[in-house]
Order: structure tokens, then C-alpha cells, then sequence
């Protein structure tokens, strides 16, 4: 018979072994009992401490345009060690936050430990990087005084949101091409 106190069996109830998953950080204790066929019986009883474990916070996924930096993780705890990794395989590091510019899609995992016990957790986060869209201004073009020029692009992007302003002023437009006569 086991008796438990702060956890449950989780295997091996009725036999000598068991599996026991603990409810919370704190002490308890295992106590067996072991009565033979005549009634005569005897116990042992194993305290506890339950160590916590960290809760370490990678950030949520996300998406960063190409190029663009993204900070990671959350102020580190002075008890605690971190290690970060990434998939593609490209980047440590020791600190709680930190700050990449992925060029391609990465999932970064986050272990953070407890110095004084050893329990760990690991958290992980997906960058989607997505890319930056097509210079669509066009070659630079020599044209006579009072001319025409159509600048961008022929077709647009549905998805994409163009802004067009001219030095000195004049032009400010949201097509993806136009035509303008410089004066």
C-alpha cells in the first residue's frame, strides 16, 4: 500500500514501484506499507522536497520584415541560468533577453535553470521572416522639360501598400505606378 502526500501515483499502484507526479513545489512525503499473509506488517517512509521549476518566456511568435531586429525573452532572474539555441542552427546565447535578426524563418529555444537546484524548463518561439518588397521606382531617366514619365510598377501587388512622395513636393500618390511631368 503507498500513501502519498503532495503528488499522485501516476504508475504502479498495487506493486513495489511506483511513478509519482508531484502537485506542487513544497515538501511531502512516500510512505509504503507492506503487510504479509499472516498480518504482520512494516513501512518506510521517504520525505520530499519538491524543488520549482522556472517558467521561462521565449515571447509569442511573430513576423519581422528582412532586415529587422526583434527582442526575445524577458528580464533574467539572478538565480537563474539561460541558454538560448535556434533551428536553423546559428545563434547562442547566455542572456534571459536577447535581441537577432533572422534572415530566414527560425524557432529559437529557450532553457532557463535554477543554479541552485538544477530544474529546468524549456519555452520556444517561431520568427516567420517575411521578405522586403521590390524597388519599383524604375531606372533613373532623362526626359525634355514639359515631358512625361511613367514610374513604378505595370502590375500591382493586391496585398502590398504603396506610398509615393517626390522631392520637391508634388507627387504623393498610393498607386503602384504613375506618370508624372516633372517641371
Amino acid at each position: 500500500l503507498w500513501l502519498i502526500k503532495g503528488g499522485k501515483v501516476l504508475t504502479g499502484a498495487g506493486t513495489d514501484s511506483i511513478s509519482v507526479k508531484w502537485d506542487s513545489s513544497g515538501s511531502g512525503f512516500v510512505k509504503f506499507i507492506q503487510t504479509t499473509p499472516s498480518g504482520c506488517s512494516d513501512s518506510s517512509l521517504f520525505n520530499v522536497q519538491i524543488n520549482p521549476v522556472p517558467y521561462p518566456k521565449a515571447g509569442s511568435d511573430s513576423a519581422v520584415c528582412l532586415g529587422l531586429d526583434i527582442s526575445l525573452g524577458e528580464p533574467n532572474s539572478a538565480d537563474n541560468s539561460y541558454h538560448w539555441s535556434s533551428e536553423p542552427i546559428d545563434f547562442t546565447s547566455s542572456t534571459s533577453k536577447i535581441l537577432v535578426n533572422p534572415q530566414v524563418n527560425t524557432t529559437y529555444y529557450l532553457t532557463e535553470t535554477i543554479k541552485s537546484t538544477g530544474c529546468y524548463r524549456s519555452d520556444s518561439v517561431h520568427i516567420t521572416v517575411n521578405p522586403l518588397p521590390s524597388e519599383i521606382a524604375g531606372n533613373d531617366t532623362a526626359i525634355c522639360l514639359g515631358s512625361t514619365v511613367k514610374i513604378g510598377l505595370l502590375d500591382s501587388v493586391k496585398t502590398d501598400i504603396y506610398t509615393w512622395n517626390s522631392l520637391p513636393s508634388g507627387l504623393s500618390s498610393s498607386n503602384a505606378s504613375n506618370i508624372v511631368k516633372p517641371s
